[in-house]
């Protein structure tokens, strides 16, 4: 697997995982998303609160990143959505 999926998989993975531990608030997500940014992905946080709870208990996790080939002229979107538990 090359190294750059093996990154932006890894980073996805991080970000649920933090994401979670913080017990879904949203300064954390914001923090996330700028993270995102930063390497160049753009990221995507959905949240489920069920009616009988104040909080989310559950959401998704979606990040992309721009693929590109210079030398071919090529670029396509790879996407990968994580769980966040």
């Amino acid at each position: 697997m090359d190294s750059v999926v093996k990154a932006f998989l890894g980073f996805a993975t991080d970000t649920a995982t933090r994401i979670s531990n913080s017990n879904f608030s949203e300064s954390v997500i914001q923090a996330c998303k700028e993270d995102a940014a930063a390497e160049g992905y753009q990221c995507q946080v959905e949240l489920v609160r069920p009616s009988d709870r104040q909080r989310p208990t559950y959401g998704t996790l979606t990040l992309t990143y721009p693929f590109r080939i210079p030398l071919l002229s090529f670029e396509t979107r790879e996407t990968v959505t994580e769980d966040i538990l």
